[in-house]
């Protein structure tokens, strides 16, 4: 067995080619799926699903060829929540008289498992700095050419690059990432990989790409991305600033939430803002942020105790949600 902090010659060999082709295909596949989901309209086969599929067995393949007490760890904690997962998935068929979708239950159980077999799998790589410097310069250029989509979509109001081009009352763009969630969650990792070298690490960043990455963000319309930028906002101006840089700070901040104020009372902004509005008088400004998630979870949940055994509470988990009748 190899021991927990060796890294051989041939693990290296490995393990890094099939990782930069991972993230190369990852973004390939995604990107095809975003535009046959935009020319289907909704209806395409995911692409990105096999992809997955296929570096998952690949990757499982190399936690069990260069196994390690903390690879042999990871496995047995797989199979025992795996074990749990089943048990789970049995206690819904017993109790419910509609059918339950098990393959959507076992595609999200594999969701939430697959950053794990990714990390199990390629966690050495931490031993050897020239592989991740080279690999996070691919990052880079992922994260660069999908903002360039972004600000071109949002020029020419490109309707294959929108983030909402389901729905007409949202706005924005996400290039090529086919779900807004997963688009939201890459330029929360992008905006704090380019913020962390730049502030913490004082490392030397190109300011054209940590500007393109914050502008694309900022048009994407996704509200967790605004407010991920209010946190980091604050973050900088109390940790990184000087006393000057506060002031002119506070005085930016005053005179933008003014002028915020008399916009969000004119009829423009009464025009387009017309869907939040109406959420929040209708539903309170929770349910507005939210986007009636809160809403959906609270019905789902309460709509599936009724249904519960004892067991179901044991090994509950929010994939019960998903029932067909």
């Amino acid at each position: 067995m190899i021991k927990e902090n060796q890294f051989t010659l041939k693990e290296s060999s490995i393990i890094y080619p099939i990782a930069l082709s991972a993230l190369i295909l990852f973004s390939l596949s995604d990107a095809i799926n975003h535009v046959l989901l935009y020319s289907l309209k909704g209806n395409a086969i995911s692409i990105s699903l096999y992809v997955r599929i296929l570096y998952e067995l690949i990757f499982f393949a190399l936690i069990t060829v260069f196994i390690n007490s903390k690879r042999l760890n990871f496995l047995l904690t797989f199979l025992i929540l795996l074990f749990g997962f089943a048990i789970g998935q049995f206690m819904l068929t017993s109790n419910y008289q509609g059918k339950v979708d098990m393959g959507y239950h076992l595609s999200l159980f594999n969701k939430y498992m697959f950053a794990f077999v990714i990390f199990n799998a390629l966690y050495k790589l931490q031993f050897n700095a020239l592989s991740i410097n080279r690999l996070m310069k691919v990052f880079e250029n992922i994260f660069i050419f999908n903002s360039l989509c972004i600000i071109v979509g949002a020029i020419f109001g490109l309707q294959v690059f929108k983030s909402y081009y389901e729905v007409t009352y949202r706005w924005g763009y996400c290039g090529f990432i086919p779900a807004i969630n997963e688009a939201t969650l890459f330029y929360l990792i992008a905006n704090s990989y380019y913020y962390y070298k730049k502030f913490i690490l004082k490392i030397k960043v190109s300011n054209f790409r940590y500007y393109l990455v914050v502008i694309s963000s900022l048009l994407m319309g996704a509200k967790g991305i605004y407010l991920f930028f209010i946190a980091l906002l604050w973050f900088h101006f109390i940790k990184k600033s000087s006393f000057q840089t506060k002031l002119i700070a506070l005085f930016l901040i005053l005179f933008s939430g003014i002028c915020l104020t008399i916009y969000l009372n004119s009829h423009d902004a009464q025009d387009r803002f017309e869907h939040l509005i109406s959420a929040w008088k209708s539903n309170g400004w929770v349910s507005m942020m939210l986007s009636g998630r809160d809403q959906h979870f609270e019905h789902a949940f309460y709509d599936n105790l009724k249904l519960w055994g004892p067991l179901n509470y044991l090994f509950w988990r929010h994939q019960s949600i998903k029932i067909y009748h």
